[in-house]
C-alpha cells in the first residue's frame, strides 16, 4: 500500500505521440484525498477538457504513445494507482472501443439497398451506435467530473 510520502510531490509530465503523429505534453498529478490533476496540451482536452491522450496515459498505455523513459512508468503508477480518474479512464477507454466498433462496423455494413434485411441491418447498427454514444458521453461526464472535483480539492 502506497503511503503518502510515495506519492510523487510535482506532477509528471510526459511528450506523448498522438495517432495524428502530432507531440503533446501530458500533465498528471496526485491530489490531496486521492483525485488526480490531469491536462494536455492537444486542442481537444482545451476544448472538450478531456482527450484520447490523458485516457492512454491513465491507461498505462506509455509505450503505444511513444514514451519509454525509465523509472516514468512508476512514477505515473504511484500518482494514479487506485483512483477514480484511473477506474473512469479505462471505462471510458471500453466504451470508446465499444464506439470505434460501432462506426466501424456501420461503414462496412453502409448500403443504400431497400432490400429488408440490409435496412433491418443498418437500423441495428444505427441502434448500436447510438448507445455506444450515448455510454461515452456518459462516462466522458463522469470522467470530467472526477478532474473537476480533484482540481477543486486540490
Amino acid at each position: 500500500m502506497l503511503t503518502q510520502t510515495d506519492l510523487p510531490e510535482e506532477p509528471v509530465s510526459l511528450s506523448v505521440r498522438g495517432a495524428e503523429g502530432h507531440e503533446h505534453v501530458v500533465t498528471v498529478g496526485r491530489q490531496l484525498g486521492g483525485g488526480v490533476s490531469l491536462s494536455c496540451s492537444c486542442a481537444m482536452f482545451a476544448r472538450e477538457a478531456w482527450c484520447r491522450h490523458a485516457v492512454d496515459v491513465l491507461c498505462m498505455r506509455l509505450r503505444a504513445l511513444g514514451v519509454s523513459e525509465d523509472g516514468l512508468e512508476f512514477t505515473l503508477e504511484s500518482a494514479v494507482m487506485g483512483t477514480k480518474a484511473e477506474d473512469l479512464a479505462h471505462e471510458l477507454d471500453r466504451a470508446l472501443i465499444a464506439y470505434e466498433r460501432a462506426l466501424k462496423r456501420f461503414d462496412e455494413s453502409r448500403s443504400g439497398s431497400l432490400a429488408a434485411d440490409v435496412v433491418e441491418t443498418m437500423g441495428a447498427v444505427a441502434r448500436d451506435i447510438a448507445d455506444a454514444a450515448a455510454t461515452v458521453s456518459d462516462v466522458v461526464l463522469r470522467f470530467k467530473r472526477a478532474l473537476d472535483v480533484a482540481r477543486v480539492e486540490g
